[in-house]
């Protein structure tokens, strides 16, 4: 009788378990703001310019005067990529542009495109299987870093779902300056980390722009 009870017991534990962590993941779900892929996916751009290195995109914007007193936020993850990795290429940038009928620039953005990241204190790794061999990562992502003109205002993070998303990039989180965007880092996996996907933002975000007019 006592050790149907103790299995009895141990079913019940884990039942509970179960049933807590798969809560946990669908309540954090719900606690989400849900937004559409229009929202967060930038339309196509007039002007594009496209580097391979982060320091070629720092030059371009040293000697560029669309980057006088104007800032943005990028995310370097060069650190985190590893060459022997046979299927994702480092990350790569741009950016870019719209004009208007009077040849100001509107829309402005610099894009990081980060097919494979690798960091080995991350919660949870990922094994991906092809015909060059296996490779390990942590997350891929887009990233977009909107124009803004103080940096000295805080940062916040907020968490999303991108609700009509068809692929595995279908979580994001949103940086803000008050009520300005200024960062969409659009991610997978889809059952991540947030505590440490925030982290890897503020820990990984450089500036780039804020050119004199006078220089």
């Amino acid at each position: 009788m006592v050790k149907s009870l103790n299995k009895l017991f141990v079913l019940f534990m884990v039942i509970t378990f179960i049933f807590s962590a798969f809560g946990c993941e669908a309540l954090n779900k719900l606690e989400k703001e849900k937004i559409s892929k229009v929202e967060i996916y930038p339309t196509a751009n007039e002007e594009i310019f496209k580097f391979e290195r982060i320091s070629d995109l720092q030059a371009y914007a040293t000697a560029n005067p669309l980057f006088n007193n104007v800032y943005y936020f990028v995310l370097n993850t060069e650190n985190f990529y590893r060459e022997y990795n046979p299927t994702y290429g480092p990350p790569s940038y741009a950016f870019s542009y719209n004009l208007d009928e009077n040849g100001l620039q509107l829309n402005a953005r610099i894009s990081v495109y980060g097919d494979s990241v690798y960091d080995p204190n991350a919660p949870k790794q990922f094994r991906k299987c092809g015909a060059d061999g296996a490779s390990q990562y942590t997350s891929r992502h887009y990233y977009y870093a909107y124009p803004i003109n103080d940096i000295n205002k805080p940062l916040t993070f907020k968490h999303v779902i991108i609700e009509d998303s068809t692929d595995v990039f279908n979580r994001a989180i949103r940086i803000y300056q008050g009520n300005l965007l200024v960062g969409d880092y659009i991610y997978s996996p889809d059952k991540a980390d947030d505590e440490y996907y925030e982290n890897f933002l503020k820990e990984n975000l450089i500036i780039i722009g804020g050119n004199s007019s006078e220089t």
